[in-house]
């Protein structure tokens, strides 16, 4: 037999298990969002100077990120105002580069770098920041003869 009080129990289970579960679904959303934003804002996306030519100067109100490899002889340095020019090159492609700020050490002819900037209508790459990445210098250890 179904008495009045228990029918009441039962829908105020079920009104219960329905909060439960819509406050689940938006903190499930809410998670699902800030993942997505995360790692859209985390990826790293940087075009090849052939890429970046290609745009010409329509893009260069758009900042960018640009890798390429500093070119032999390319390098001039202004210390006193923190400013260093240089050209950067990859495979069928040159931009000058310049950049105001501090240089990483391992900055020098044949590094590769990531500078991200604008290019200017004048066709040289602004750099607001200039990354070098490290060179493999890990190689396999050469065993000494005794050791052991």
């Amino acid at each position: 037999m179904d008495t009045g009080v228990g029918r009441e129990f039962r829908r105020r289970g079920v009104r219960r298990q329905r909060r439960f579960l819509v406050a689940g679904c938006v903190l499930l959303v809410g998670v699902a969002y800030l993942a997505f934003t995360v790692t859209k804002a985390s990826a790293v996306y940087y075009l090849t100077v052939p890429e970046l030519e290609a745009r010409g100067t329509s893009g260069a109100q758009r900042s960018v990120r640009v890798s390429g490899v500093v070119d032999a002889g390319s390098v001039e340095r202004d210390p006193s105002q923190f400013v260093t020019r240089f050209t950067a090159s990859d495979t069928g492609g040159t931009v000058p580069v310049i950049y105001k700020g501090p240089v990483p050490d391992i900055f020098q002819p044949g590094i590769q770098v990531v500078v991200e900037g604008r290019l200017g209508t004048d066709g040289i790459f602004h750099a607001d920041t200039l990354l070098t990445k490290c060179p493999a210098h890990f190689q396999a250890a050469t065993p000494v003869a005794g050791a052991r």
